[in-house]
């Protein structure tokens, strides 16, 4: 009996120094993640512009063929006011018969691709033409919108009226109508274009063979 008694007092003693050197502070730790507003665009009037079956004896030999002129709506919707803008890359640039007279007095810039046939031969080219805009500074509130440009990343801002979007590295913003000089914060942005595209003459393509419309543009959202 005593010798299971001098047991329970050994090992008493060999637990009592961790009890001694116990840590004396304790950690409260705060985490979490801090993100900026999310935004969200998408084109509003549906994307692809569908121009159905063009018959090849529609086209002209000698000369360009323009299409019916469509529009096209693109909108972003912010969860808090957010300062963005647009930047427009175009996807068929390789393709862009930039000799093509789109909208007059429009550039190559201003001129984007519309794939090429199996051949190779470039079918053609579009233009986005400005048309209207809003902008919201609230919830639910939307004034006109003025479309503004910068061709240097942000760095500085021009009022935008010479009317096609051009697709050369520049970034678009929309302020409500007045004489803003850069970009503000709002909830949403709704932006219309006048779509004009034009087929080549069919002399330089070839019409017996079956060809497919092909233009791709990709709007890239940017935060200011």
């Amino acid at each position: 009996m005593k010798k299971l008694i001098g047991l329970s007092l050994i090992a008493i003693i060999q637990i009592s120094p961790a009890l001694a050197v116990a840590a004396p502070t304790a950690e409260l730790k705060l985490v979490g993640d801090i993100r900026p507003s999310a935004c969200y665009s998408k084109f509003i009037t549906g994307s692809p512009i569908d121009y159905g079956t063009l018959p090849a004896s529609t086209l002209s030999a000698t000369e360009p063929t323009k299409l019916p002129v469509r529009i096209a709506g693109f909108s972003v919707n912010c969860e808090a006011a957010v300062k963005f803008g647009i930047r427009v890359h175009d996807e068929r640039s390789a393709t862009t018969v930039t000799s093509l007279e789109t909208v007059p007095g429009y550039g190559a810039a201003e001129k984007l691709g519309l794939g090429a046939a199996d051949n190779g031969a470039n079918i053609g080219a579009y233009s986005l033409e400005y048309l209207e805009s809003t902008v919201a500074l609230e919830r639910l509130l939307a004034a006109k919108g003025s479309p503004l440009y910068s061709p240097d990343a942000g760095g500085t801002w021009v009022p935008y009226t010479a009317g096609g979007l051009k697709v050369d590295g520049g970034i678009y913003s929309i302020v409500e109508k007045g004489p803003a000089t850069a970009p503000k914060s709002y909830f949403s942005m709704a932006v219309y274009y006048n779509v004009h595209a034009v087929i080549d003459k069919t002399d330089n393509l070839p019409i017996t063979d079956e060809m497919k419309i092909d233009g791709l543009a990709t709007f890239e959202l940017i935060y200011l």
